[in-house]
């Protein structure tokens, strides 16, 4: 049978679907879970776990003191199991900064890793402390603002250049520490060093941060400096600091909803009450433009033939492409035989592209016999 005429056909379907990744989800931010349940305010941090997950959100970050003081690492660690099982019940990944209660010791960090693994792309000596991921059409990066010995400075120098190489048009940062603290921890945050805080806003506002989630404080506190908000939402369960002028002092949680380039942010209480509410919409980027083409490694076959489709994808815009996915039916009159993800009840295969840079091309394989 001969193949010559379906390859265009299958093309289009190609086309279609290959440059429409979705742009439409949500995240959650929360920090300071800390208290009298083996270190851990399991009540409280539970209830926002059941009202996060209500919200049907993509991913959580957690900005640091998950767990309370402790004395061994024995003890850190059980602390740590005990918000690690409250955490797991989240519907979608979470990531975590460390703070200075989760830091106690030289050895600290250690036991972080070996209970929370995160992203290992950071700086030598920081590892899984500080990092960065792509999820959409974001760039979120987390910093160490208690590395043992180093509290109240973050790693500014390995920031920028992370900054510099996204093209993302959302950019997120978190940290424990706030750099502009509003009530308890003035004087004991990243204000200590006024110099570095300074220069660390200036790489943010560089690099096209747009929010920086903090903890810290035990209390809600929305700021702006320039074109950075600061988001302190510094208690899923610590005790709560009452009477800071300007402050919500609530347990609360910070939902961003993100369609396109507008960002729509509602922070919430335990119960799932508005406490704030604020939008923007950032700047478009150099966008990509993704362009494929099909062929086969013969024009004609006959029935027990095998088939090898070759598909290639090229990034002709000026923008990164992430996320992208191709999809290919499976021909008429043929079986799959290797390649990509099959779905067996849709008969297509798929294949998942996690970034293609501009300028950048690459190729996929789909074999296939003749029936």
């Amino acid at each position: 049978m001969n193949h010559r005429f379906r390859i265009s056909a299958f093309l289009a379907v190609l086309l279609i679907l290959a440059a429409s990744p979705s742009f439409a989800w949500k995240f959650v931010s929360i920090a300071d879970s800390r208290g009298d349940n083996n270190g851990v305010n399991t009540t409280i941090l539970t209830k926002i776990v059941n009202r996060i997950n209500a919200e049907g959100v993509d991913l959580v970050i957690f900005q640091g003191d998950a767990i309370d003081q402790s004395i061994t690492d024995a003890m850190a660690s059980s602390y740590l199991d005990t918000f690690i099982s409250v955490m797991n019940k989240l519907n979608c990944p979470w990531y975590f900064s460390p703070g200075n209660h989760d830091i106690e010791s030289a050895t600290a960090e250690s036991v972080l890793r070996s209970k929370i693994s995160m992203p290992t792309n950071g700086p030598a000596g920081y590892e899984e402390t500080v990092y960065s991921f792509d999820y959409q059409n974001a760039h979120f990066v987390s910093l160490n603002s208690n590395h043992w010995k180093e509290a109240h400075r973050v790693q500014r120098s390995w920031l920028a250049a992370d900054l510099a190489k996204t093209a993302q048009p959302h950019v997120f940062m978190m940290a424990h520490e706030p750099a502009y603290p509003t009530g308890p921890h003035i004087g004991s945050s990243l204000d200590v060093y006024p110099s570095e805080r300074d220069d660390f806003w200036n790489k943010m506002t560089a690099g096209r941060v747009s929010m920086f989630f903090c903890g810290h404080e035990h209390l809600y506190s929305r700021t702006k400096r320039g074109s950075i908000y600061q988001i302190i939402n510094g208690s899923c369960g610590a005790p709560l600091k009452t009477g800071v002028s300007g402050t919500i002092a609530k347990y609360s949680y910070v939902v961003v909803d993100i369609q396109g380039y507008t960002v729509r942010c509602q922070a919430k209480d335990e119960n799932g009450v508005l406490i704030d509410s604020w939008s923007y919409t950032v700047p478009s980027v150099s966008t990509p433009s993704i362009s494929l083409s099909l062929s086969a490694d013969k024009a004609s076959a006959v029935s027990g033939d095998t088939i090898t489709y070759s598909i290639r994808y090229t990034n002709n815009g000026e923008g990164a492409a992430s996320n992208v996915k191709i999809k290919m039916p499976v021909p008429p009159n043929t079986s799959y035989v290797s390649g990509g993800a099959y779905d067996s009840a849709a008969n297509t295969v798929t294949w998942a592209v996690s970034s293609v840079s501009a300028g950048g091309s690459g190729s996929c394989t789909m074999q296939v016999k003749v029936k």
